[in-house]
Formats: structure tokens, sequence, C-alpha cells
């Protein structure tokens, strides 16, 4: 998983997007939280991507926690990852 990313419209490195390579996703979820429990994004499509914004705004640079939820071909049930992005402008 991207750990660091930079939406500062240079076309490198502009978007948070997880890596699923040999998941047969059948189900899939990420959220991304803010410091404060809120809920800033969130898409049901493993192709979309997180711009770094909240609505049309920049979010402020730091660091944000996401959550997959996927439940994929490969195994039984559904599994839950966690982890935190850092956003630099």
């Amino acid at each position: 998983m991207p750990n660091t990313f930079t939406p500062d419209g240079d076309g490198i490195n502009d978007v948070f997007l997880p890596s699923l390579d040999g998941f047969a996703v059948r189900e899939y979820n990420l959220t991304i939280w803010n410091r404060w429990g809120e809920m800033i994004f969130e898409t049901d499509d493993e192709a979309e991507a997180w711009d770094g914004s909240l609505g049309e705004a920049p979010v402020q640079d730091g660091v944000y926690i996401w959550q997959i939820e996927l439940h994929a071909k490969n195994f039984v049930g559904r599994k839950r990852m966690r982890g935190h992005v850092t956003v630099l402008r």
C-alpha cells in the first residue's frame, strides 16, 4: 500500500490508489478518515482513487487513515485492512 502521495497537480503520484494485485475482487469498499474521525472519502470502485480533496477543497497536509473492506474469490469471507497515508503538497 502506498503510504504517501503528493496531490500537487504535477502528474506524478497525485492520487492514493491501493494496489490489489493478486485479488479477484467481488466486493470492495475504501474509506478515508481524518484525525478527528470524520469520513472524508468513500468508494465501492477499486479503480477510483482519492485525489486528496474533501468535496472540491484540497485537504491539509497530514496523515489520514484508510480502511479497505474486501471480499475476493481468493479467500473465504471478508478481509479488513487498515493503515495510514500521508498527504504532502
